[in-house]
Order: C-alpha cells, then structure tokens, then sequence
C-alpha cells in the first residue's frame, strides 16, 4: 500500500524579498545543487530567491488547487515506494529536494 500523503499544516513565513531570476542568468553563477536543474525546468516554471529559503522552482500551473503528488501514482521498487509523475517535470522534484509554499507564489521546489 502506497505511504499516506500527510499535507502539512504550517505556511512558511511572509516573503517580502522574492527575486525572480531571469532564464539568461549564467547557470554557473547558481549553487551547484540548482545548475542541473535550471535550464529543463526553466521552461515549466520560474526560479525565485529569497533570504529564508534560498532558489526555489515555482511550476508554471494552470490548474487551480494544484498540489504537489496529484498528477501520478505511486509505483514500488527494490528500494521501496517512489512516486511517478505525469507531470513532463517531476522527474526532479519528485525525487530530489523538498516543497514548500511561499506566501503569494504557491508551492516551489
């Protein structure tokens, strides 16, 4: 049986200093974990900074009351449940990283 989802009751605090990162930033001048992400998941969605979190990827979503682990199933493996995405994106942030909600964005990775 799949893991229960348990949606998290907190929001993070009130971003007031987001900077929204242009897609021509040069990749090399990001930390490494975010420079074999960017470029791919730059054409789904936006990359924000901010002081409390760092980069984050907000998904380009049209769909109201969209949450991440909606869009897929959950397949299992000889390391246990993983989740399968049918967002053409999730392979990154389905499997690396955490989400989070920022106040006025939504949810980012």
């Amino acid at each position: 049986m799949p893991p229960t989802i348990v949606q998290e009751t907190y929001r993070t605090p009130k971003v007031s200093n987001v900077v929204f990162l242009p897609d021509e930033i040069p990749v090399e001048a990001l930390p490494a974990p975010v420079q074999s992400h960017f470029r791919e998941l730059s054409l789904h969605g936006m990359w924000v900074r901010n002081e409390h979190f760092g980069y984050a990827w907000v998904p380009q979503i049209s769909e109201a009351g969209w949450r991440p682990y909606r869009l897929g199933h959950w397949g299992y493996g000889p390391r246990g449940y993983f989740w399968i995405s049918h967002e053409p994106w999730g392979w990154a942030p389905y499997h690396y990283g955490r989400w989070i909600t920022l106040d006025n964005l939504g949810w980012a990775w």
